[in-house]
């Protein structure tokens, strides 16, 4: 039998076995709005006390300041990844307000980033795919350090301004592919003018931790920074150098990037948990199994998939670290 078949038929039949577990375990697979809530509110937190730090000892604070706001910014984003999918919070109203206010927050079209994301899931893999060129950079780098470096030339501040506006003002979708995705709020006259208020009540809040000058330093900077470049990192991890020949069945072309839980803990480990895993985002091969699979319920099917062999018979869709794949591409 043909290799590629029968590789189609060993994933076909590996789905009906994962529809029967999550069919049979459903308390490990709905949303829950606790989980979800406590993450928020601890990240609503880290921001509080960093604030508060900065307002006391804001020569010594800084530097922690702005790490500590860009990595909850970064969270905040991956937040609104699975709230582009529904399965953040329900209800529905409820997932779409805290989304939206998110977006506000972080200068993010919530309803374009849905249709962005929604053709990625259609078409990732191929060039139709809007993020296909974003992890194809791999294969023009031979050091570490010049990707690393064009990663931060292509995606930060500088970087950053172009791509927000591309896609807020020159990225066009087609409705006809996009296909049925709720019916997003996605009017520029009022989305523009509520992100102004809330960037304002932003500023208000920095100039009362020490100085309106803060708010650029310690909110835009961070967002321009740490936020895409931790995205850009962990996409590399997720599609980077995966063989994208149309034969192969297209759930191969994503890939886990995420620490065995029987394996001892280490400072990369820890790091990647704060950073490139917000949300389990790192279990990205099984949240393309099932897309709208509540982010905490994806270790549980990746300990599934491990346990029918998936990733021994597949070993190029798990690594156990981001950045270590990362350092593979060129090495």
């Amino acid at each position: 039998m043909d290799e590629t078949i029968s590789d189609r038929e060993w994933i076909t039949a590996k789905k009906v076995i994962i529809n029967d577990f999550i069919c049979n375990n459903p308390r490990l697979f709905n949303v829950s709005n606790r989980k979800a809530g406590i993450s928020l509110l601890l990240l609503s937190a880290a921001m509080a006390i960093a604030l508060t730090v900065l307002a006391y000892e804001p020569v010594l604070f800084a530097v922690p300041t702005f790490l500590v706001i860009g990595i909850v910014q970064y969270h905040f984003s991956t937040a609104l990844h699975e709230i582009s999918h529904f399965s953040f919070l329900k209800p529905r109203w409820l997932n779409e307000a805290v989304g939206w206010f998110l977006g506000f927050l972080l200068a993010f079209d919530l309803a374009k980033f849905r249709k962005h994301h929604t053709l990625h899931h259609k078409y990732y893999g191929s060039n139709q795919d809007p993020d296909w060129s974003d992890y194809q950079i791999t294969k023009q780098h031979s050091s570490l350090p010049g990707l690393l470096a064009r990663i931060a030339l292509e995606n930060c501040v500088y970087g950053a301004a172009v791509r927000l506006f591309h896609r807020e003002f020159r990225e066009t979708f087609d409705e006809t592919t996009v296909g049925e995705i709720g019916k997003p709020l996605d009017n520029f006259f009022w989305i523009f003018p509520a992100t102004g208020l809330v960037q304002l009540g932003l500023l208000a809040l920095f100039h009362m931790a020490g100085a309106w000058w803060f708010y650029f330093i310690f909110w835009v900077l961070p967002l321009a920074s740490i936020t895409p470049y931790l995205s850009m990192i962990r996409m590399l991890g997720e599609h980077g150098e995966l063989s994208t020949e149309a034969k192969n069945p297209r759930i191969l072309l994503s890939r886990t990037c995420a620490w065995d839980p029987k394996n001892r803990w280490s400072w990369l480990r820890l790091f990647e948990s704060f950073t490139t895993g917000a949300f389990n985002f790192n279990y990205h091969h099984e949240h393309h199994w099932l897309p709208n699979l509540p982010y905490h319920a994806l270790p549980h099917l990746f300990e599934k998939l491990t346990e029918l062999g998936h990733y021994k018979k597949f070993p190029d869709c798990y690594s156990s670290s981001t950045f270590r794949k990362i350092a593979e591409f060129t090495g």
